[in-house]
């Protein structure tokens, strides 16, 4: 029963992706999808938690101290700043397309002014981030740690983690991966990530919103 209920929610995290992936061609239509898919993922994230009830990943949400993980998380966001930097520079000059990533592109362009923004920055900072725990490092971590221990089991849930957000962005998300499995074994349970992950994601969105050259910066034409 535990490993079906880890495909069942897997299976449909993963094929986010692979619609992603499928419609690369039109750029325009995936931005339009945006706020639809967004919406899609907090009903999503809503039910991933009342699944928890039911079905138990592991650790509980709770406890959490949160002044320690935005301790934490500061300390390690500008050494993993840098080298999220390094890698799309080093990838840029072997001549390969970094595209920045849609959700980015949607709020860069169409700001939080209206409903659609609204949703996908919610979307991005709060229920994106809390499905994703509940299902990295919740079910899937608390398989991988069962089968392989605590320190392979984190790694291998990170790389899964770093390769499920694609392959130009496999190393550096994998080690915020690793991160974030090190707060839940750490503080045993899913809120300690969930805080830093969602800091993560809402430092991205500010600096789309409030400096709009962000992007063209970080991913020069």
């Amino acid at each position: 029963m535990f490993c079906a209920a880890f495909v069942f929610l897997f299976v449909p995290a993963l094929a986010v992706h692979v619609h992603a992936w499928i419609v690369d061609g039109d750029a325009e239509a995936m931005v339009k999808e945006i706020p639809v898919q967004m919406g899609s993922m907090t009903v999503g994230a809503i039910a991933l938690v009342l699944l928890t009830r039911a079905m138990s990943p592991g650790p509980s949400l709770f406890p959490m101290r949160p002044i320690a993980v935005a301790v934490r998380f500061a300390a390690f966001y500008f050494a993993w700043a840098a080298l999220a930097i390094g890698c799309i520079a080093l990838l840029r000059a072997s001549e390969i397309a970094v595209e920045p990533q849609p959700l980015l592109v949607y709020l860069q362009q169409h700001g939080i002014d209206e409903i659609g923004g609204m949703v996908v920055a919610i979307g991005v900072v709060a229920f994106g981030p809390l499905a994703e725990e509940i299902v990295f490092r919740g079910y899937l971590q608390e398989l991988c740690v069962a089968c392989v221990g605590d320190r392979i089991g984190i790694i291998l849930t990170a790389a899964l983690f770093g390769l499920v957000h694609g392959a130009a962005y496999a190393l550096p998300i994998a080690v915020f991966g690793w991160f974030l499995g090190d707060l839940r074994r750490r503080h045993g349970s899913l809120l300690a990530p969930w805080l830093a992950h969602a800091m993560f994601n809402a430092v991205s969105v500010m600096l789309v919103l409030y400096w709009p050259e962000f992007l063209d910066w970080m991913y020069p034409r």
